[in-house]
């Protein structure tokens, strides 16, 4: 029996596997990075032929399902081959099942799981194919014939829709990527959004935090006192007070010196809410709606927002209020990502495929497209019924009221991408809008191509040179709010 003469990240069940197949794979090994299309990127390889692997489950049954990089899973096809409607279900719900690798990898070998697999038929074209090796710095390559051994117990269909980046036509074309997606209609909205008041509550420290805001006569100890019982935030405050972004020469050895002479109460009342408040919610780490990217935006936008509000003329604008709207801004992306999976999933690889597209845009039209390919939903449109809407701003906004947030932090989250607000909280708003479009600049944020008109920036009293010079100051330190983004993510239970 041969032997995997590769050194890898592998426990022996799976080197064992590998070698009952008789397959001896060669590693190749790139830079570590949790995302699997940056990764595949960094070593340059095809991403239609490297075999990703994602579970779905209907109840109780659970089923690998292996696609090309470059697709989404096709879940009216699945129906069709299953007579059952499967869902994605996230990495850590079942990461227990596969000690063997790191967290958010997962090998496609549903045979060694004693797992049903289905794969796309896409896969079997090509002469060789890429595997994930189980860890964030290496892939597997194989040849074609020891892809098809490994997948020998797998039924083969056609699974998945290829998605083409830079393709406008997939987005405005008769025959179009929207037409393939079969989503459902209003009556399965109304069922998910009949589920918002099972989403998890405030977390304990954060309503303790959001206390001792409220409070007029609260003094620096008694929100140091509650940051210090909680290690992995008072961490975070630390390492944040001691970025090099904010120069403070000191040093920063307590809670309390970091309030008092670095960041200030505001700001670390608004980082200490954000923290606690993100780990109500669990997300997958890859993609651009992963939590590492959405700690990274949440981050950058926090920290410009309040570089920007103290540059500003307006007195209505408070820094640390700044802040936490940056930081708090996407959370309706927690609530997407927990009552639509399906969505998110799909939403979650579209944005790879269409950066110029903003999330709200993308989200409107993949509703759009439900409406229009589901019987039900036909039938209320010809009954003159709208299609319900959803969107991360308005599953955002009901959190936000639901965790009784601010109403600055309530209206930004509803109106970010709508510039044509112009309410009570449009100071707040207007700001944020200029944020994105300056991290638009740099891949960040969720704005897309979306321009901002020059008089948001006379709004605010500040000119574009002015934004621009202040983005220059963030991504000289963008290396440490990295870190910092990193943290919040890997320690949000």
């Amino acid at each position: 029996m041969l032997k995997i003469v590769v050194t890898m990240s592998l426990n022996a069940d799976l080197q064992k596997f590998l070698s009952r197949k008789n397959i001896i794979p060669e590693l190749l090994t790139h830079a570590y990075n949790s995302s699997l299309t940056v990764s595949a990127d960094l070593l340059s390889l095809e991403h239609h032929k490297i075999a990703r692997a994602a579970i779905i489950a209907c109840g109780d049954e659970h089923m690998m399902v292996i696609v090309p990089l470059n697709a989404v899973i096709d879940f009216s096809a699945i129906e069709a081959l299953t007579h059952k409607k499967f869902k994605p279900v996230s990495s850590a719900s079942f990461q227990h099942l596969f000690s063997a690798t790191e967290a958010g990898c997962l090998m496609p070998f549903p045979e060694a799981y004693s797992l049903k697999g289905v794969v796309d038929q896409s896969l079997s074209g090509f002469d060789e194919i890429y595997l994930e090796a189980g860890n964030h710095t290496d892939f597997l390559k194989i040849k074609n014939v020891q892809f098809q051994q490994l997948m020998q117990e797998c039924t083969a269909a056609e699974i998945s829709i290829i998605i083409q980046a830079d393709n406008e036509k997939l987005l405005t074309g008769k025959e179009t990527f929207w037409n393939k997606i079969q989503l459902p209609g209003n009556d399965y909205i109304k069922r998910r959004m009949n589920q918002l008041h099972r989403l998890p509550a405030m977390p304990a420290v954060a309503v303790k935090i959001l206390k001792v805001v409220a409070d007029p006569e609260a003094k620096i100890a008694d929100l140091a006192s509650l940051i210090e019982i909680d290690p992995s935030m008072a961490a975070q405050v630390m390492r944040y007070a001691r970025s090099s972004y904010f120069g403070y020469q000191g040093k920063v050895d307590s809670i309390q010196k970091a309030i008092s002479r670095v960041l200030g109460f505001d700001v670390v009342a608004n980082l200490a809410l954000g923290i606690a408040a993100g780990r109500a919610f669990n997300l997958n780490s890859d993609g651009p709606l992963g939590i590492n990217s959405f700690w990274k935006n949440a981050v950058f936008a926090a920290a410009l927002s309040q570089k920007l509000a103290r540059k500003s003329s307006l007195e209505s604008i408070n820094s640390g209020t700044a802040y936490l709207v940056g930081l708090l801004h996407n959370f309706g992306v927690l609530v997407l990502a927990e009552l639509f999976q399906s969505e998110y999933y799909l939403l979650n690889k579209l944005i790879t495929s269409f950066p110029y597209c903003s999330l709200y845009d993308l989200e409107q039209q993949l509703i759009k497209s439900s409406a229009t390919g589901d019987k039900e939903a036909k039938q209320s449109m010809d009954s003159g019924e709208e299609p319900m809407l959803i969107s991360h701003n308005s599953l955002g906004q009901w959190l936000m009221k639901y965790w009784n947030m601010p109403e600055a932090i309530v209206v930004a989250n509803a109106e970010h991408h709508n510039p044509h607000y112009q309410g009570d909280e449009a100071d707040y708003v207007i700001l944020l809008r200029v944020v994105l479009n300056l991290l638009s600049s740099q891949g960040l944020g969720d704005l897309g191509d979306e321009e901002i008109d020059e008089s948001c920036f006379q709004h605010l009293g500040i000119t574009r040179q002015d934004g621009m010079q202040q983005l220059d100051l963030l991504l000289e330190n963008s290396t440490e709010l990295e870190k910092i983004a990193t943290l919040i993510g890997e320690n949000r239970v």
